[in-house]
C-alpha cells in the first residue's frame, strides 16, 4: 500500500512489488537531523513517505523532496565514490530506505526497472 504512493512504483509489475516489498527499512527522522552527510559512502535509496528533506552544499540548499519522491539514487546509479550532498530533515519525516546491494539483487530479474530508475537518476 505504500509503494502506492510512490509515482515510480505505479504500473509496476505486481511480482516486482511484492519483491521489493520486504527490501524497504523504516525511519523516521526529526527537523535538523541528517539523513546522510556531504562525503558520506554512496549505498542507500530514501523514500520519502511523509516529511520533507533538502539537499545542501555547504549550507546552501538546492533541491527539496517530499511526499512521493526519492534521492540518493543520483550517486549510485552515476557511481560516485561519495554522496556529494547532505541531506537534512526540513520537517520530521518518515523515509522507506533500501540497500543499493538488496536493490541491485533484486533489479537483475527486473532490468526494465533497473533501466527506468538509472534515466530518472540522470535528470536529477
Amino acid at each position: 500500500k505504500t509503494l502506492g504512493n510512490f509515482r515510480f512504483f505505479k504500473n509496476k509489475d505486481k511480482k516486482f512489488l511484492v519483491e521489493v516489498m520486504p527490501c524497504f527499512k523504516r525511519i523516521v527522522l526529526e527537523e535538523g537531523e541528517n539523513v546522510y552527510n556531504q562525503g558520506d559512502w554512496p549505498d542507500e535509496i530514501f523514500f520519502v513517505v511523509q516529511g520533507r528533506i533538502g539537499l545542501k552544499k555547504e549550507e546552501l540548499r538546492f533541491i527539496e523532496f517530499d511526499k512521493g519522491t526519492y534521492f540518493g539514487d543520483s550517486e549510485i546509479f552515476m557511481k560516485k565514490s561519495t554522496r556529494e550532498y547532505t541531506a537534512e530533515v526540513i520537517k520530521k519525516c518518515e523515509l522507506l530506505v533500501v540497500k543499493k546491494k538488496r536493490l541491485f539483487k533484486l533489479l537483475k530479474n527486473y532490468p526494465s526497472i533497473k533501466r527506468e530508475l538509472h534515466e530518472t537518476s540522470k535528470e536529477k
